[in-house]
């Protein structure tokens, strides 16, 4: 899973600033360890910030040994989780949601290195600015 987010308006506050990301499932039985990033607001924002998701979930392995059982569908939740979340901080025209997984139908939605690629060259075209970037 990929976030990335363009921060372009000042959400934070003057001086130093944490950000703290992390993960779990509905009953909180498992929480992933999360990343924390420190920020210092030295520079001035401009408005209308961005939001780009790749969420990448590969379900299905060559053979039968080591495929998993929810990686597709925890990718899909999750984009459609972060988007519902991004509706109140940034407008639909600025989230941009790239789902890749192994149980698409079309092939320009599967997790292959290539699919993956052109998101990145895609948001990368985008995202002309600084931007805040995390993976789980």
């Amino acid at each position: 899973m990929l976030l990335i987010c363009r921060l372009t308006k000042n959400y934070f506050g003057t001086g130093n600033n944490t950000i703290q990301v992390f993960s779990s499932n509905t009953d909180s039985s498992l929480t992933s360890r999360g990343l924390i990033v420190a920020s210092s607001n030295k520079s001035t924002f401009q408005a209308n910030p961005r939001l780009f998701v790749i969420s990448i979930g590969t379900s299905n392995y060559k053979g039968t040994e080591i495929d998993l059982q929810y990686s597709s569908k925890d990718a899909t939740d999750m984009t459609a989780a972060l988007k519902a979340g991004s509706k109140n901080l940034f407008s639909a025209d600025s989230t941009l949601t790239y789902t890749l997984t192994s149980d698409a139908t079309d092939t320009t939605l599967v997790p292959s290195k290539s699919n993956i690629e052109k998101a990145f060259r895609d948001i990368s075209k985008k995202a002309t600015e600084k931007i805040l970037w995390f993976s789980i």
